[in-house]
């Protein structure tokens, strides 16, 4: 994946959207999932980066295994496993609840990277924002898991990310 332009977090929700709608009415999940496993290649590009996009996954029941996000955490895997990734962007909407987050020790938080997202070739940055559901409680918990959870970057409400590619820096 090659950026010759700085994406917007608002540019890059939109094509996400639209990717995931047409990959819901077409059966298109499934199928690159399995050309994923068919043409996974041993060799990596010397350059670009890799990374998966997930959104809306913030619900987990009392038992993680049962839930649908642990599906498509199994799936994740397996394609990283295939093709290494760089990073994990998450597009919003991490923590369903009517009352939202409240604190950094809720135990939904050790049930999404102790227990759904726990796999080895996920064990890589994510980049969140925001989502309308992660405001309901309050925000700032979000904000506060970047110094709690290793894995976790939000710094601030609205950030920069900025990438090397192939000797270049690209924002994202």
């Amino acid at each position: 994946f090659y950026f010759d332009i700085v994406i917007t977090m608002e540019k890059l929700a939109a094509w996400v959207t639209f990717f995931a709608i047409f990959l819901a009415f077409s059966g298109g999940f499934m199928s690159y999932h399995r050309d994923l496993q068919e043409n996974a290649s041993s060799s990596t590009p010397s350059s670009g980066i890799r990374f998966h996009v997930i959104g809306d996954f913030g619900r987990f029941s009392d038992d993680p295994t049962k839930d649908s996000v642990y599906t498509v955490a199994n799936v994740m895997e397996k394609a990283a496993s295939l093709n290494s990734i760089d990073f994990i962007l998450s597009m919003g909407d991490n923590f369903y609840d009517p009352d939202g987050l409240q604190s950094t020790s809720d135990p939904r938080i050790e049930t999404m990277f102790n227990t759904t997202f726990n796999r080895p070739h996920l064990r890589v940055p994510w980049y969140l924002v925001l989502g309308n559901h992660d405001c309901y409680g309050n925000p700032n918990v979000d904000l506060e898991l970047h110094n709690v959870v290793p894995q976790w970057n939000m710094p601030q409400r609205y950030y920069t990310q900025t990438f090397s590619i192939d000797n270049e820096k690209k924002a994202l």
